[in-house]
């Protein structure tokens, strides 16, 4: 279901900044997450009894519950419930539809004063924002010209990373390369039922990425792990004859416990324009504070918030 425009904030924006919120981000593996970092220093510069906290967890049992019971106005998801966690949502509004992922969750009221949980997708906001956020990286934006774009991974950002090369970027075609294949056809089947005229391929071999038209935007969405099973060294196998059969932008998604992973430097040495992972958490937290708090991007503390951040990760 989509969002329908009469919609109301819970309480108007200015009251909602004035009361104290709480916010979760719920996932596993999540404890060296920079969001907490990031979420609260926003919310200090713009003055909010506001707290971001990690809530360590993929049961819906308990995301409902505390969702519930403290009364959140909204919340961050990450792995593994950006994909089954839509089916906790009232409402998914348009992107979080065309995605099949949702990475954020935020409340809103129906003219009779029903609260409904709506489920979104900021993750997109922050892989757009962080090639043009980039001088080096936007120049290869606009040599793109439609041109096929690249994902590793096939997980919740994977799906993210194909909706913004399509839509934003006019990729009439997005190259998939993962170790399962199961996955990868989970997502060649939800994008061919929500956006028909998208291509989405498989590459499977270093052959097979040789011979097709090489791409100039890419975006990577796998932990920062050396591969080990068969199926993972072909995967690499393949991104690696990709990333030296062209040059362009790549946006690493991974960036704890370092910005600059193995494949961060891989790219780099080969040429492309490598933006870190800490540039889509932080623009796409900006969106979250957007939802939850009615401001607009000019409003937020963008610069000084950056600042601290890549100081807080150089520092850890």
């Amino acid at each position: 279901m989509t969002v329908p425009d009469t919609l109301l904030p819970t309480e108007p924006f200015e009251v909602l900044r004035r009361k104290p919120q709480q916010f979760y981000l719920f996932g596993e593996h999540i404890s060296r997450s920079k969001a907490p970092f990031l979420l609260n220093t926003v919310f200090k510069l713009l003055n909010l009894d506001w707290k971001y906290s990690l809530k360590e967890t993929s049961s819906k049992h308990t995301f409902n519950n505390t969702f519930a019971q403290e009364a959140c106005i909204g919340s961050a998801i990450t792995m593994p419930n950006k994909v089954t966690f839509v089916r906790e949502m009232d409402m998914v509004d348009a992107v979080g539809t065309s995605v099949g992922a949702i990475n954020t969750v935020y409340s809103r009221k129906n003219s009779d004063g029903t609260v409904v949980r709506i489920g979104t997708n900021t993750d997109t906001v922050g892989i757009h924002q962080s090639f043009l956020q980039t001088p080096a990286a936007l120049t290869y934006v606009e040599q793109n010209h439609g041109r096929p774009g690249l994902v590793y991974g096939g997980g919740g950002a994977s799906r993210s990373a194909v909706y913004v090369l399509h839509r934003n970027f006019q990729c009439h075609c997005v190259y998939v390369v993962n170790r399962d294949q199961a996955e990868v056809e989970a997502l060649q089947h939800h994008f061919n039922t929500t956006v028909p005229e998208l291509q989405v391929v498989h590459v499977k071999t270093p052959e097979e990425a040789m011979r097709v038209e090489p791409p100039v935007l890419c975006v990577l969405s796998v932990p920062n792990i050396t591969p080990i099973t068969i199926d993972e060294k072909l995967a690499k196998a393949t991104l690696t004859s990709f990333m030296h059969c062209s040059r362009g932008a790549v946006v690493e998604m991974c960036y704890h416990p370092v910005i600059e992973t193995d494949l961060y430097l891989e790219f780099q040495e080969a040429g492309w324009e490598v933006v870190g992972g800490h540039v889509a958490m932080m623009y796409q937290g900006f969106a979250q504070v957007q939802l939850w708090g009615g401001y607009q991007l000019s409003e937020l503390p963008v610069k000084e918030a950056r600042d601290i951040l890549e100081r807080h990760i150089n520092s850890t």
